[in-house]
């Protein structure tokens, strides 16, 4: 919709206040999918942990996350994330490091080895590029 037309159907406001009005109702809708795909289920999951039951909907407070504590797989699990993500985290980064270093320098192949590291990288985007 062009200016004029707006213009001519609302004369009683200005180009200046219709654009700011325009502006907040694309404010406000960014703000609206925040909370629809966000904030409402984030609450609704914490009402669900604090009920024994969906159906029932009796109510247990914090005992959910009492059992949850004192549950042996859990705990078993927390301390494998934890191992996991101590030791994946750094050497991955190590790793990464050392092969930018290699790649760096002038070696025989370095064309040939950056090919082997990039094409997994480019295969994806090259067949969505394909089939669009």
């Amino acid at each position: 919709m062009s200016r004029k037309s707006l213009r001519f159907r609302n004369k009683k406001y200005s180009d200046s206040v219709l654009r700011k009005i325009n502006s907040w109702q694309w404010i406000l809708l960014g703000f609206l999918g925040v909370l629809i795909f966000f904030i409402l289920p984030f609450f609704v999951v914490f009402y669900y942990s604090l009920i024994d039951n969906v159906i029932a909907k009796q109510f247990v407070g914090l005992q959910n996350f009492i059992d949850l504590v004192q549950n042996e797989a859990f705990r078993l699990v927390v301390k494998n994330t934890i191992i996991f993500s101590v030791t994946a985290i750094p050497l991955s980064l190590i790793f990464a490091l050392l092969v930018a270093l290699i790649l760096e320098r002038a070696i025989f192949g370095k064309s040939v080895i950056r090919s082997f590291f990039l094409t997994p990288m480019m295969v994806p985007a090259a067949s969505v590029v394909v089939v669009w």
